[in-house]
């Protein structure tokens, strides 16, 4: 067996079964792709993200990750051993970890996941997802955000901060400063619906890392919920998009931004459309 896909979300696990779990990966010594989400499964601490850790130290030929937890009751130790699991392993190609409700996790945490970033330098897709986090800040972000830098072969990046309340148009501004050197990403993905202090000034520096990425193909973005971002902060990321040669699909979420108009969105839609490379277009809401 070479992957394993096991889908528990909404469902009572504990840190027992999830030993029981991380014991049966340790039979499976050729697997390349370990698949396993436990997303609402609120019984798992930190004893059982340890048990998972040993295990995926264990298999020597992992290419792809992909874990999902809540992570109400899963403290700074527990998130050391996540990072632990996937950093013994230089030959990763994948790497997607959702930590929902993070509520115990902090900048210092952040640097534990840079630090394993920094291992794995073969590293194609690179997907982390924040969700629900209150205290993450923009020293955080940006220290993630910088390990991004060595790597030369990175083709697709996500990046979900939903409702991590204390992010504004700084880490925005660190982001595209961070990610201009990356310029081998083909697919982007940045979610920051929900954020009051995010503003035109933010887009702004949304559209200065378009513009430094040329290879880029497909771009996703929400920016739902935040208020006050205007038409001016649409422009931005309209003249972004047309110079990228190489765009086919384009999904982009403003809903509730209420200060953009429906000809701004009709201008940025028919403006794409004119690409060459296009293929299909997402815009919510609809012009």
């Amino acid at each position: 067996m070479q992957n394993i896909h096991l889908d528990c979300r909404n469902c009572d696990v504990t840190d027992l079964g999830l030993h029981y779990i991380s014991k049966s990966l340790k039979k499976f010594t050729s697997l390349r792709t370990v698949c396993l989400l436990f997303s609402n499964c609120r019984q798992i601490g930190d004893e059982g993200i340890q048990s998972l850790s040993e295990a995926l130290k264990t298999l020597k030929f992992l290419q792809n990750i992909h874990l999902s937890f809540d992570c109400s009751g899963i403290t700074e130790e527990g998130l050391i051993q996540i990072n632990q699991g996937f950093k013994s392993h230089p030959s990763l190609r994948k790497i997607n970890i959702f930590l929902e409700h993070c509520w115990l996790m902090t900048d210092a945490d952040c640097y534990h996941v840079s630090q394993a970033l920094r291992r794995l330098a073969d590293l194609q897709t690179i997907s982390f997802n924040f969700t629900g986090n209150p205290n993450l800040t923009n020293k955080g972000v940006h220290v993630i955000s910088k390990s991004l830098e060595k790597f030369r072969s990175l083709e697709t990046l996500r990046l979900n901060f939903t409702s991590c309340r204390q992010i504004d148009n700084v880490t925005l501004d660190m982001l595209s400063k961070d990610l201009a050197v990356v310029s081998s990403l083909q697919n982007l993905r940045l979610d920051f619906p929900c954020y009051p202090r995010i503003d035109d000034a933010g887009l702004q520096s949304v559209s200065q890392t378009l513009k430094s990425l040329p290879l880029l193909k497909n771009v996703r973005c929400d920016f739902s919920g935040c208020l006050r971002i205007t038409n001016i902060g649409m422009n931005h990321i309209t003249q972004a998009l047309l110079t990228l040669k190489s765009l086919e699909s384009v999904h982009l979420s403003f809903f509730s931004c209420y200060a953009i108009t429906k000809e701004a969105r009709s201008n940025l839609r028919e403006s794409i459309r004119k690409l060459s490379s296009f293929k299909s277009i997402y815009l919510f809401p609809n012009p």
